[in-house]
């Protein structure tokens, strides 16, 4: 069906009067479109008597989007195409089409290709259900920014989205999301009188684009408890949400403050200090017992919601600590020597301050372990602490402040992701996850290996990263901002691929994928965290970036 005007004329399109639809001419025939690109606009509704059976549903957009509903199913946004939207029955179900936020989108072709029922449920058996671990990291506001951000789903600001994205993950075998609850500030409704829920600055104060692609974030922020939201679907979809909450990254006075909580503001005491004296106006030192204290209250909050496991990102954004004066001087007073004078050039007295300093982060897995202790997950079993660390090795994580050795030996953690976040340079080791393999395994500890949907560069290299991570033999795969595959996209079906080694090798080795999608220098790293390679943090010299 290309051309929707007939499709009117002839009674199978429903186009509410008072909705803003039109029709758009292209080479094919007449595409569907929103000159307002009202998101809220009343869909337009197609009734197809002809269509009896199963059938998979591919859809091509207009200017790149349109959200589409089967029946009473999901909302789904939809990205470019021609794509695969789904397949299901469509006896009797009519197909509505609603307005993308960008003006002029809409819905060009949609074809539909007559399948078996026995096909699809073979193929959802095989995408919801792989047979390696997958789990996502969801940044779900991204989700409903308006187009054309590329990660959005369209820029619609309703309910049904917070089901679309956690349903939307189960279907590609993301069977658990690690689920993101805030940075500076929190994404749900917190009664802790330190929270500041975004926004933490009005809107007002920004000029027009930035206000309107942070508005329906606020919105669906405000409008529901969107933790309680994941919680419900995940329980209704079978995926597991992890509440996952970064413990750096405060923005600042940067976007109008609407990223920095008032608790941030407020204490600028304890903001974290350079070795050359600067202070940052957007991290936190863990070296006070208030920032630790602030954190752990969040995980214990949002913990007595019944989930299984919490997510403590340090991903965002390394280092936990570097040189505040207070700390430097309580080190000076029981050591003898100023940390600023030495670096890894001088092994024995930098290790010494590393390990000392780090074990100021370690306190807030001590005390969050004390916390979650007498707290039960719905299934009877304690809430497990997973920590979410870059893979720059375990000296350059120590010198960000992170003991994974003492971690481990403390029986602290319950499971590591770990991240390719290349921010020191090129000097941290090869990002190989064997070295934290080999410490954890002992400890019965899991490893999951990270992809980052961020830096989709390249199919072949993400499948190779894939690939080369499951023969490391790790627990599973990560997908950071997997939310970008919530939405329906020609990239969204490699996912599942990335839980089957053997399918994942068939496919590397029999389809045409690197002759399409040749892998060369500037495609090499992808897969690789978002915030790679503009850090320079190292562990030599006094500069501001000195670990």
């Amino acid at each position: 069906m290309a051309d929707f005007a007939k499709a009117a004329a002839d009674g199978l399109l429903t186009v509410p009067a008072d909705a803003g639809w039109t029709f758009a001419p292209h080479p094919g025939g007449t595409a569907l479109i929103h000159p307002e690109g009202r998101w809220d606009a009343s869909p337009a509704t197609l009734t197809w008597p002809a269509a009896s059976g199963w059938y998979a549903l591919f859809a091509e957009t207009e200017k790149g989007w349109t959200v589409l509903q089967l029946g009473d199913g999901l909302v789904r946004g939809v990205r470019a195409g021609p794509t695969f939207v789904e397949a299901a029955d469509m006896t009797g179900q009519p197909l509505r089409v609603y307005g993308a936020d960008l003006p002029g989108s809409g819905v060009r072709c949609l074809r539909f290709v007559p399948v078996t029922a026995a096909s699809v449920q073979a193929f959802r058996q095989a995408t919801a259900t792989p047979p390696g671990e997958l789990r996502g990291v969801a940044d779900w506001c991204d989700y409903v920014a308006p187009p054309p951000v590329h990660h959005s789903g369209g820029g619609r600001i309703a309910r049904d989205q917070f089901e679309l994205l956690v349903a939307g993950h189960g279907e590609l075998g993301l069977r658990s999301i690690a689920w993101a609850i805030g940075r500076s500030w929190v994404e749900y409704h917190s009664e802790l009188p330190e929270t500041t829920r975004f926004p933490c600055a009005p809107l007002d104060g920004l000029e027009p684009r930035l206000r309107h692609l942070y508005e329906g974030r606020a919105a669906m922020i405000n409008r529901w408890d969107a933790l309680d939201e994941a919680l419900t679907a995940g329980r209704k979809h079978e995926v597991a949400i992890l509440p996952w909450l970064g413990m750096q990254r405060h923005y600042g006075t940067s976007y109008g403050g609407i990223f920095a909580s008032k608790w941030f503001m407020s204490h600028p005491e304890w903001w974290r200090v350079s070795k050359n004296g600067e202070v940052s106006g957007s991290a936190v030192s863990y070296h006070f017992a208030e920032v630790r204290d602030e954190r752990c209250r969040i995980f214990a909050e949002v913990a007595r919601r019944g989930v299984d496991a919490v997510v403590v990102g340090c991903c965002r954004q390394v280092p936990m600590l570097l040189y505040h004066p207070a700390m430097v001087a309580e080190f000076q007073k029981v050591y003898g020597y100023d940390p600023r004078t030495v670096d890894a050039a001088d092994p024995e007295r930098y290790r010494r301050w590393i390990g000392w300093r780090a074990d100021r982060f370690t306190e807030v897995l001590r005390q969050l372990r004390r916390d979650l202790a007498p707290l039960r997950a719905a299934g009877g079993r304690p809430v497990r602490i997973v920590v979410r660390i870059p893979s720059s090795g375990l000296f350059y994580n120590l010198a960000q402040g992170l003991d994974v050795e003492t971690w481990l030996a403390e029986k602290l953690v319950d499971e590591f992701q770990v991240e390719p976040l290349e921010d020191c340079n090129g000097q941290a080791d090869d990002h190989s996850l064997r070295p934290y393999l080999a410490l954890a395994r002992p400890h019965a500890v899991r490893v999951l290996g990270g992809v980052n949907g961020n830096t989709w560069w390249n199919p072949t290299a993400i499948l190779q990263r894939a690939l080369g991570l499951l023969a490391a033999d790790v627990d599973g795969i990560e997908v950071y901002e997997s939310n970008n595959f919530a939405a329906c996209s020609d990239r969204r079906w490699l996912i599942p691929l990335m839980g089957n080694r053997d399918a994942l090798r068939r496919w590397l080795d029999e389809s045409n994928l690197a002759a399409v999608y040749p892998v060369w220098s500037r495609h090499a790293a992808s897969g690789f965290d978002n915030h790679s390679f503009g850090g320079r943090w190292s562990v030599f010299g006094s500069g501001p970036n000195a670990l």
